[in-house]
């Protein structure tokens, strides 16, 4: 019998021991800071809080996302991080765009099953395999999923793949050398749902602006030149009440009024959009000292009684 209780306590600890090694978290990568130094939009989103309302309900309103937030399993959803982190790239090395997240505890988890993940990827027709890290999907669009210590990184665009995959990565950036010098990316509060900054500072903003004005057919946002940068920031406030906060730098001499024109007119046809699915928005706009402040709350069910 003592032998017995020693294998079976051998045996116990041997199970912890294992345990621990598995949830035991790899460090976050450091690969993060050159995505951000070659950024012109960056921004970190809560992942977990996009089931709470309000938002799920705003999604859910709109056409073909009836279904799209609900899809995963209740079981599933403690395995997805918390945290995800957006990079948006253009330069004269290409563009693209990557997420990363902190895996934190599912680290060696998801390193242990990563190869039966992208066998599934595969099985499942979503895309073929290409190498080891490599998605190609029927679109033709080449997708890299990689971890680095303790996250996971997708990307897609020659230039992001670069940063992530080649040598001159290891180095990393300095943050000050970003477009986004100045912006931080510290969401703070426990109610914030996602942060999201963004610099014209090379006139990318613009551009993109301009390509969807082209594809829509009308100007969307005339001004959008004297825009130097700025922060987007979503944010639960009482209840259910959504709250969205723009920020908005203006450059020395640009059309100041003109911006909170465009800015008016984006917001009224966001209210007119809520209204139809019976959500009530209170909107406040403010300019001075260069910059323009607007804030958005939108209450479900046309607002608090």
């Amino acid at each position: 019998m003592r032998i017995l209780r020693y294998g079976l306590t051998v045996i116990v600890v041997l199970v912890v021991v294992a345990l621990l090694w598995i949830f035991w978290p790899l460090p976050p990568s450091g690969l993060k800071e050159g995505l951000y130094g070659q950024s012109y939009v960056a921004g970190k989103i809560k992942i977990r809080r996009l089931w709470d309302r309000p938002l799920a309900s705003i999604l859910s309103s709109t056409q073909g996302g009836k279904t799209a937030l609900p899809d995963v399993p209740f079981f599933l959803r403690p395995l997805l991080p918390p945290t995800v982190e957006l990079y948006v790239l253009d330069g004269n090395e290409g563009k693209g765009w990557a997420v990363a997240t902190d895996l934190g505890w599912r680290s060696k988890l998801f390193r242990m099953v990563q190869g039966l993940i992208m066998d599934q990827v595969q099985y499942k027709g979503i895309g073929a395999i290409e190498g080891e890290y490599m998605i190609r999907t029927p679109a033709g669009v080449r997708l890299l999923v990689y971890q680095d210590g303790g996250t996971l990184f997708i990307a897609e665009g020659e230039m992001p793949i670069r940063r992530i995959l080649g040598p001159e990565s290891g180095s990393g950036y300095d943050i000050d050398i970003s477009p986004l010098k100045g912006l931080s990316l510290q969401a703070g509060e426990e109610k914030d749902i996602a942060y999201i900054a963004f610099s014209n500072y090379d006139m990318e903003v613009t551009r993109v602006v301009e390509e969807v004005e082209k594809e829509i057919g009308f100007l969307l946002f005339p001004s959008i030149s004297s825009m130097k940068g700025g922060t987007v920031k979503l944010r639960y406030a009482r209840g259910d009440t959504l709250v969205g906060e723009i920020f908005l730098n203006i450059w020395e001499g640009g059309d100041i009024e003109g911006i909170e024109g465009d800015i008016s007119y984006l917001m009224d046809l966001l209210d007119r959009f809520l209204s139809a699915q019976n959500f009530k928005v209170d909107k406040t706009i403010n300019r001075e000292d260069g910059h323009v402040t607007a804030q958005m709350m939108i209450h479900p069910g046309g607002g608090p009684k």
